[in-house]
């Protein structure tokens, strides 16, 4: 079913300018064949052409503030191209977009002198067995988008504007899929019997803005939309894209420019894996996408009542965001495999070796969120491959009736997932560590709740016409689902141990996975007896998120062998992800709350393949780090924070105790609680804050009572909402 949605809202009504006024222009970028064919981690070719590639800009000024909204038939626009640009035109906001079109020109991925500080086998692994710009295109391109946005001012007229917004949900699918095994497989191929269900959503939206002349004639329009430009007809080619113009100029003539921005679509592409008949070429896929895309675009510009060019206003952030680093062992991986070319694995070897060599320049990654108003329309930015649920996010929190999300945008980070890719049922092609996409799990959702920020800056200026108001007959809804997240949040206290069976729990230790053959764990009188005698423990059979974990404990008397004379240990795990035995063949991969004998409430970063992180408020001595709230910011990514009281002579031997102790003596009981409050974590210990850490990778997870040679009980194990004063605490102690 297609809706198409046009209002005359209830607001105040802003008084409007002559000044208003917009125009649109466009030029030609298309690639020489022979030139590399972008969107591969290796090298490619064009060998025919199909259709033109081009720039198109959409120009707007009124009282004095001048923006464009420029969109390019381009796999990709790297930053410094970007800046290039805008430094040409001065005076006007540019949001500049890629279509993402894997048909188009050589512009990605490796930059021009990208590597040239790295050695001479990176070099090669960049500039000849990798996909690489082209520096002659690159100034090609720079050249036509000043060129169409210099033609587009020049161009602009009093004209009028209309605003509308449809669906179109038949063509578009969810390319990551839940599989039996409980992980997230992208494109796992039709006729695949271990799929379950779609990992995520889609968003048919469609926005359309159409300027007209003082004829009524259509003269340009801006086209948002979300689904990947890899149709890829067997030539150079605007991909669909090329046949949404098409339908557009068939019902408006072919002078009519159509700018077209591409909506959050990391996820989201033409291929059903769901489909078991043969699937359509590239070429009747891009027909059928820019088809059915340009036939909704029509009918919302055929219903369109435009208005005077409207208020402009404006937004824009640039701060820097974290990059997943890979590990020594990876790196010394990826150099073994590298040597054995044409295989996926080689490839992403490849990838990790040219990402180490980035990170030694650039360690950090400027994001640019922007935001651009006009009317009751805003258009907003990011510079990456969003996941779709990531744009339904902002549409569903944005006051803009007309809310167009806009991926790949004034630069390119690669993929920005959700963060239940990275989690215990993710996986997938998305959120695999490259060069090109390599952003901290948590980025994607940063960037939602930063654009809603700036859009929420700005004042949707609304229809201005003299008619009465459309009477209230239901909210509107804009496909309002929340992002797939499996993680719980307690909305009333939780009670994981009964104190009569492990129904919330299972068993895994080392040597005996989930069976249980020497009773390491047994409940009874209404206590939890860990043992000691395997290395393992209880997780949770839930994933959690934003709670205070109480557990109470004590210690027993027997300590087994490989420990049996050194500090009883144990501890206890948050947001565990990943399969069980992650992280040594005992634990899952996690954040420690330490249970230790002179070390209970240490932090630990326990990681072994999954990039983890957090952050801390610390003193150093030496290769130590100790918990101090007026410390300097410190981030693990992998090891221990020590409490701040932790003795700096501690031995790793039974019955230690420091002279600051907060843990009660062996066989009292002693109270143990988290408060895990989105990337925060604070560890209090008999009701003292011992240490804190946050800008944690992972918010959420499964919860880990551990079993390390050492015996110890259990009475309480309550997972309980946070009040406020829990989140204050988190903020305040969290340096933030």
């Amino acid at each position: 079913m297609h809706r198409r949605n046009f209002f005359a809202l209830p607001l105040a009504l802003a008084a409007q300018s002559p000044e208003g006024k917009a125009g649109f222009a466009e030029a030609d970028i298309t690639p020489a064949i022979g030139s590399e064919m972008p969107g591969n981690y290796f090298k490619q070719f064009h060998k025919a052409l199909h259709d033109p590639c081009k720039v198109r800009a959409a120009y707007f000024a009124n009282n004095g503030k001048q923006v464009c909204l420029v969109g390019l038939d381009a796999l990709m626009i790297p930053r410094h191209l970007v800046e290039k640009i805008r430094a040409r035109v001065p005076g006007i906001e540019v949001m500049l977009g890629a279509s993402h079109s894997h048909s188009s020109g050589p512009i990605g991925m490796v930059q021009p002198g990208e590597y040239d500080h790295a050695s001479a086998a990176i070099q090669d692994l960049a500039y000849r067995q990798s996909s690489a710009a082209d520096p002659a295109y690159l100034q090609l391109v720079e050249n036509q988008t000043v060129r169409a946005i210099e033609n587009a001012k020049r161009n602009a007229q009093p004209n009028s504007i209309g605003f509308g917004t449809g669906k179109e949900e038949a063509a578009i699918f969810n390319r990551r899929f839940r599989m039996k095994n409980g992980l997230t497989y992208t494109h796992p191929r039709p006729n695949n019997p271990d799929i379950v269900e779609a990992a995520g959503p889609i968003d048919g939206t469609l926005t359309v803005a159409g300027v007209f002349n003082d004829s009524k004639q259509l003269i340009g329009c801006i086209v948002n939309y979300s689904c990947h430009a890899t149709t890829n007809p067997p030539a150079i080619s605007a991909n669909w894209i090329y046949f949404l113009e098409r339908t557009i100029r068939g019902a408006f003539g072919d002078g009519v420019i159509v700018v077209f921005l591409q909506g959050f679509s990391g996820d989201v592409t033409q291929v059903n894996n769901l489909d078991k008949s043969p699937a359509p070429s590239g070429l009747e896929s891009a027909r059928l996408i820019g088809g059915r895309v340009g036939a909704e675009a029509v009918k919302l510009l055929l219903s369109m009542h435009p208005q005077p060019i409207p208020e402009i206003s404006t937004a824009a952030k640039i701060y820097p965001e974290g990059r997943r680093i890979p590990g020594a062992d990876r790196i010394a991986k990826a150099k073994a495999t590298i040597a054995a070319p044409h295989t996926a694995e080689s490839v992403f070897a490849k990838e990790v070796l040219l990402l180490d060599a980035q990170l030694q320049k650039q360690p950090s990654m400027p994001i640019e969120l922007q935001a651009i108003a006009i009317g009751p329309a805003v258009y907003t930015s990011a510079p990456g491959e969003m996941f779709v649920a990531l744009g339904l996010e902002i549409r569903k929190a944005s006051p803009f009736p007309y809310t167009s999300p806009v991926s790949l945008a004034n630069g390119c980070v690669g993929y920005v997932p959700t963060l239940d890719a990275f989690g215990e049922h993710g996986g997938g092609y998305e959120q695999r560590l490259t060069s090109y996409t390599n952003l901290v799990p948590d980025a994607g959702p940063r960037m939602v709740r930063e654009s809603i920020e700036l859009i929420r800056s700005l004042k949707p200026v609304l229809d201005t016409r003299n008619e009465a108001p459309v009477p209230f007959r239901a909210a509107w809804d804009y496909g309002a689902a929340p992002p797939d997240n499996t993680a719980i949040t307690p909305k009333a206290p939780i009670q994981l141990f009964n104190g009569r069976d492990l129904t919330n729990f299972y068993t895994y230790t080392r040597e005996s996975k989930h069976e249980d053959p020497n009773h390491v764990f047994v409940v009874a009188n209404g206590e939890l007896h860990i043992s000691g005698q395997e290395w393992g423990g209880i997780v949770s059979k839930e994933a959690y998120r934003d709670y205070r974990l109480v557990v109470e404990w004590r210690w027993g008397d027997k300590t087994w062998t490989p420990r049996e004379s050194k500090a009883r240990d144990s501890g206890i795990l948050i947001h565990g992800v990943g399969p069980d035995g992650g992280y040594s063949g005992i634990w899952l991969e996690s954040y420690e709350s330490q249970i230790i004998e002179g070390g209970s409430g240490d932090i630990l970063v326990v990681t072994a393949t999954t990039p983890m992180t957090a952050t801390c408020l610390c003193t150093e001595d030496g290769k130590e780090l100790y918990y101090d709230p007026k410390g300097k910011p410190v981030t693990r990514s992998k090891g221990r924070i020590n409490w701040y009281g932790r003795s700096k002579q501690w031995k790793d031997e039974v019955n230690f105790r420091s002279k600051a102790e907060v843990e009660k003596p062996k066989g009292q009981w002693n109270r143990q609680e988290v408060i895990a409050a989105g990337d925060r974590m604070v560890c209090l210990l008999n009701g003292k804050v011992v240490s804190s850490a946050y800008d944690l990778s992972h918010t959420q997870g499964k919860l880990q009572v551990q079993s390390e040679m050492a015996e110890i009980y259990v009475r309480r194990i309550d997972l309980l909402p946070l009040k406020s004063a829990d989140r204050q605490i988190a903020a305040s102690i969290s340096g933030h």
